[in-house]
């Protein structure tokens, strides 16, 4: 219904709509309408009910509603008039800002924070076109954009923040700028160049955990950030307990530092989305590598070094385009500890893409925070302590404790470390001050104060006590077992056993927005749900686990049922999460294992028993102490080897490699390690050694019925004949080809296995031309079982089986060639090869006509002559080879090539494999 068909005159609006439209929200009792009321049911069918944040119902106008009376309204005086007929109006921040527009009184959007800005763009949305004076669009979001940015930092160094003056100016001196009070005409001293980590090493901030090193650095990044941009410098945090960093590959790194850039500098937003994006594809899954490729881990593609490289570049040239090529430019890496739970391979990789990154930006800054010192490698290091006791009295006095002889009184209780401060002050904002200090802790503190975290627990348990709302308490301490708290969970996972009736969505929807409000306990989530806060967790899971181990279980066991109906794969890790945490056999955690659930896991590794530990430890790789793995099974303490001489041959450190593989004396049968010692000893080119742990692990794989193993140890068998010249006997070739085809069907391993053996028996001499024709029907035979979907994942391998297998078949290598295309460079021969074939095709395909107009294929790719051997000859070769095939790649789809001339071009293909490449690398 609109408002001409409520007033059935065009252009006049109820004074019920007259007042709402100036109205976040409104009561329908208490509204008091501008000149002719109209009808009240008329509104009410114009308007929608919303929840405010304490999830109280308000009725509101739906916004195209808003926007006609707004226009009717027409102008500042007549807005005026209707908000000065209900002098009773909402208190929230967009009606506040709503007025300030109205009454032109809005302050600039520099000054605005979040909330006010997001105010500001539903104003503009809502009279834009209406009055004058309005911020521009695009400029309210970029300014938003920038508040959301700082938003989280916000949120760390909040008004409470004391002390930590010295650090600070550590800090300054280190970056090489100057404190804000002390700035003038420019934000920087001299920066000096530095282009190398040994130079001028990192800073690193360490202490344990609730000592506040995020919140200084957060205090830091503010107090420029906050400058005139004029005078601001450029910088990057990134917090490893995020998903999505990952140590091991460093370009993660870099791609959120250019986001972030991005935000900082709004005029080059879109250019930092592109390049961060061609970033993000070259360390996706490998989908179109190499066949060897397929017999790899599956996860992050590492990228060259050349390919870093010339991000590294790219990211200096973008420093120049934004003109901050002579300020410093900060880099903080939070957090730190997770990289060293890690692995110190990872720490080692990192540290030297930092050094080539400190090369192409000599200017740059990096400051560390974790909670131990870093191993082997140069730091700058401070130690962040307790707060003295002249800054822990000033914290308290930021929550309302006046009285220096309480304040004196809890800091002796709880001592200087800042997270007790801020609960011992959140505990007292709800009691009161006393002049005991906290009671309960006056004649036990000093053994409170020997281990902060059971204080943390302590103080926890005494504000969840103070939360007045019965449903909320009730879910918010067994809710303690969920990492993430949503809606559903709350209906499906906490209810029942926390006792509190969930009956339905709507009701889930109002006890979740009332426990976003418990700010001392919950924080929200970049997906929008709610976890409670890290640094308590931890300490009040042992407690929880303790007290209430029945219904911790019970929610546990629901956990897992609600997950595993859920797809993706944040999903997936917490499902395993929860298995872990209940102690289910690993083989079950390895069935519902997915790519990607590592970085959502890892964070989460101290809260898990022993057991769940050396299992995670040895699938994502941590480094837990010795104590816990001697409670490793042989299967963890295997897969960790595995992982860890994966990290060694990829970073080429052959002989540490090996020095692993040799501590493991005790193997389970079919073990993956003899097949990586054999890679081992092949790199070194130790190919007697080789052939010895190849032996070894297939006798060790005959003990396991069809071991997968074996497969991949035949592999390197025949990938060492290539390597050597050699070839088994024919028919003994045939015979191993056929038991494994046997027993690993639709295993596109088989191919890999096939083309190897297929290069060793052209070696041979005399040749085998009948053993040569065998196996490549019997590849053809696995070829026909491989879904399409393999197919399409591997395009590398599959173009090369169309090249050997095209002359024994008429249909599948055409196949293949539609879903992977033609991807070679070709020789002048080659290309003349090529034109014959193209002469071929399209003479078979072209209807009849005469000998002077050019065919179908011809005519496709814009020739206006014949289509004869020399037409081809010269097209092809004024393209280059390069493009050639790529020419025919989108011939290929639109025309299907005739079963009889698709022999020609497999010859040619071949013909290039074996001219330009080398061996498939296992």
């Amino acid at each position: 219904m609109t408002i001409i068909e409520i007033n059935n005159i065009p252009g006049v609006a109820s004074g019920y709509l007259k007042a709402a439209a100036v109205l976040s929200y409104f009561d329908p009792q208490q509204l008091k309408p501008v000149g002719e009321p109209g009808s009240l049911q008329e509104l009410l069918t114009e308007s929608t009910i919303v929840y405010d944040r304490d999830s109280r119902p308000r009725w509101t106008l739906h916004n195209e509603v808003r926007k006609q009376i707004l226009r009717i309204l027409g102008d500042r005086e007549a807005m005026r008039a209707a908000l000065e007929a209900n002098p009773v109006r909402p208190d929230d921040t967009l009606q506040k800002m709503l007025e300030a527009y109205i009454q032109e009184q809005a302050p600039p959007l520099p000054e605005q924070d979040l909330d006010q800005l997001s105010s500001t763009l539903q104003v503009v949305e809502w009279m834009g076109g209406i009055l004058d004076g309005l911020p521009d669009r695009a400029t309210v979001r970029v300014r938003m954009d920038w508040a959301s940015f700082l938003k989280p930092f916000r949120s760390l160094a909040d008004e409470h923040f004391r002390g930590r003056q010295s650090e600070l100016r550590e800090l300054r001196e280190y970056v090489g700028v100057l404190e804000p009070s002390s700035i003038s005409a420019s934000i920087r001293r001299q920066v000096r160049e530095i282009f190398s980590l040994n130079e001028r090493a990192p800073l690193l901030i360490y202490g344990p955990g609730g000592t506040g090193k995020s919140t200084l650095l957060a205090k830091f990044i503010l107090e420029h950030a906050e400058l005139d941009e004029s005078l601001r410098f450029p910088f990057a945090y990134l917090d490893f307990d995020r998903p999505g960093l990952l140590a091991e590959e460093p370009l993660t790194l870099l791609a959120e530092v250019v986001r972030q850039l991005g935000t900082q500098y709004s005029e080059k937003k879109d250019y930092c989305l592109e390049l961060r994006e061609e970033m993000l594809r070259e360390i996706s899954p490998p989908s179109s590598k190499d066949a060897g490729e397929a017999l790899r881990p599956q996860g992050v593609n590492t990228p060259s070094e050349k390919i870093q490289n010339r991000f590294l570049s790219e990211f200096q040239n973008l420093l120049h385009q934004i003109g901050v090529q002579e300020k410093p430019v900060l880099l903080v890496l939070d957090t730190f500890e997770e990289v060293q739970f890690r692995s110190q391979n990872y720490v080692i990789g990192l540290w030297s893409f930092l050094n080539r990154l400190q090369e192409q930006v000599p200017k740059l800054r990096v400051v560390l925070a974790g909670r131990a010192r870093v191993k082997n490698i140069k730091t700058v290091d401070v130690h962040l302590s307790e707060l003295d006791p002249p800054a822990a009295a000033a914290l308290l006095l930021s929550y309302g404790v006046t009285d220096e002889a309480v304040s004196a009184k809890v800091v002796k209780q709880v001592g200087g470390n800042p997270l007790s401060l801020k609960l011992a002050g959140e505990l007292l904002r709800k009691e009161g001050p006393r002049s005991e200090g906290i009671p309960g802790l006056e004649t036990n503190w000093y053994l409170w104060r020997l281990q902060d975290q059971m204080l943390q627990g302590l103080l926890y348990q005494r504000i969840l006590g103070h939360i007045q709302d019965d449903d909320i308490r009730k879910l918010a301490h067994p809710g303690l077992i969920l990492r993430r708290i949503t809606p559903p969970l709350l209906r499906d996972v906490l209810a029942e056993p926390c006792g509190v009736s969930v009956p339905d969505a709507k009701r889930a929807e109002e006890l979740f927005r009332r426990m976003r409000q418990e700010v001392a306990l919950l924080a929200p989530s970049e997906d929008g749900s709610l976890h409670h806060r890290p640094d308590l967790r931890h300490v009040m899971l042992k407690l929880l686990r303790n007290d209430q181990p029945t219904k911790v279980e019970d929610i546990q066991r629901r956990a897992v049922a609600f997950y595993k109906m859920q797809p993706g794969v944040v999903a997936r890790a917490e499902e395993i999460y929860h298995r872990l945490s209940l102690g289910e056999d690993p083989e079950t955690i390895t069935e519902r294992w997915m790519d990607g659930v590592e970085q959502y896991l890892q964070s989460s590794i101290g809260d898990l028993p022993a057991r769940a530990q050396t299992y995670l430890a040895s699938r994502i790789g941590f480094e837990i102490d010795q104590e816990t793995w001697n409670k490793a099974s042989r299967e963890d303490l295997e897969r960790q080897a595995v992982r860890r001489v994966n990290e060694l041959l990829g970073h080429k450190h052959y002989g540490p490699a090996l020095e692993l593989l040799h501590e493991r004396i005790e193997r389970s049968p079919a073990s993956p390690l003899y097949t990586l010692e054999a890679t081992t000893y092949s790199r070194m080119h130790r190919f007697e050694d080789a052939r010895n742990a190849i032996r070894e692990g297939l006798a060790s794989a005959s003990q396991v019925p069809h071991a997968t193993e074996a497969l991949n140890l035949a592999i390197l068998s025949a990938q060492l004949d290539v390597r050597l010249g050699q070839s088994e006997p024919p028919t003994q070739v045939l015979q191993e080809y056929r038991l494994f085809a046997e027993h690993f069907r639709a295993d596109h391993r088989l191919l890999v296995l096939g083309l190897h053996r297929l290069t060793s028996l052209r070696s041979t001499r005399p040749p085998c031309p009948e053993a040569i024709r065998s196996l490549k029907l019997e590849m053809l035979s696995v070829l026909e079982e491989i879904p399409e979907s393999d197919v399409k994942s591997h395009p590398s391998l599959y173009r090369r089986v169309a090249a050997e297998l095209g002359d024994e078949s008429s249909a599948l290598p055409p196949r293949l060639l539609h879903y992977v295309g033609l991807e070679k460079t070709l020789s002048p021969r080659m290309l003349s090869e090529l034109a014959g074939f193209l002469v071929e095709w399209d003479s078979m395909i072209s209807p009849p006509s005469g000998v002077h107009r050019p065919g179908v294929l011809a005519q496709a790719v814009g020739l206006e002559v014949p289509s004869t051997q020399q037409d081809w000859d010269s097209f092809l070769k004024k393209i280059g080879g390069d493009r050639a095939f790529s020419v025919i790649g989108a011939l290929l789809e639109k025309y299907t090539i005739p079963q009889d001339v698709f022999p020609v071009l497999a010859r040619i293909m071949r013909a290039g494999y074996e001219k330009t490449s080398s061996p498939i690398e296992f």
